[in-house]
């Protein structure tokens, strides 16, 4: 995962100089150049590595959360591992936006802020579908789920990764304390501190999911009156 986080993070950095127009002229200034790896950049990559660790405990979490209150017996261990392997999709959801570079397409726009819009353009659109998609084969499998209850939870997935975006960026950007900040500095500020949540988040996610599942696996044992099933 840290490999995936930080390959798409270069790859995310090139594409937003390419759409600013700002790809040559950074790369021919070796002023330009330098902050963009030393600090801006640093940062972008270190941003895209912890939001690949939090997504990794929050999919599985949502999945397995779900799978057990639907009846699914699969442990958040199986869930962890399917998806540990599925963000390797992470590092080319990217690619695709490239696109944008030199075509026209659809690009969905949240206008949460004056400073902030977050944009959910081709690339997200296609890993969402193919989230959606093996999220629904991973849970019929794992959890014997019928078509319509694994459809449900896989749209549940992406959903709620596009709301925690766009409600975190509206209540941060919205900060009356950030009102008379530069720019750069709001968006050093938000980058900071989206680091310091990820790195919070994570180990809390796989201590939610493990605390259920020891839970759940107790409330079994306790009901068939014997020992709880491994």
């Amino acid at each position: 995962l840290f490999y995936v986080g930080a390959l798409r993070g270069a790859l995310e950095l090139v594409w937003e100089l390419s759409m600013a127009g700002q790809l040559r002229q950074t790369f021919l200034t070796p002023i330009l150049l330098k902050r963009q790896i030393v600090s801006d950049g640093a940062i972008f990559l270190l941003g895209n590595i912890t939001t690949a660790f939090v997504r990794w405990p929050m999919f599985a979490l949502i999945a397995f959360a779900c799978s057990r209150y639907l009846g699914g017996r699969a442990s958040f261990g199986v869930f962890l591992r399917l998806y540990g392997v599925v963000l390797g999709l992470f590092v080319i959801t990217i690619l695709p936006n490239f696109l944008y570079v030199f075509f026209r397409l659809p690009l969905v726009t949240f206008r949460v802020s004056e400073a902030y819009h977050p944009i959910f353009g081709v690339g997200q659109m296609l890993s969402s579908l193919w989230l959606i998609v093996i999220s629904s084969k991973i849970l019929r499998i794992t959890s014997a789920l019928s078509w319509i209850e694994s459809i449900s939870v896989s749209l549940l997935i992406p959903l709620t990764n596009l709301g925690l975006l766009v409600v975190s960026s509206w209540v941060f950007f919205n900060l009356p304390v950030l009102t008379g900040l530069a720019q750069r500095d709001v968006f050093l500020i938000a980058a900071w501190c989206f680091i310091g949540v990820t790195l919070a988040a994570t180990p809390v996610l796989l201590w939610a999911g493990r605390t259920m599942e020891e839970r759940t696996r107790e409330g079994r044992a306790r009901n068939s009156g014997g020992r709880a099933p491994q």
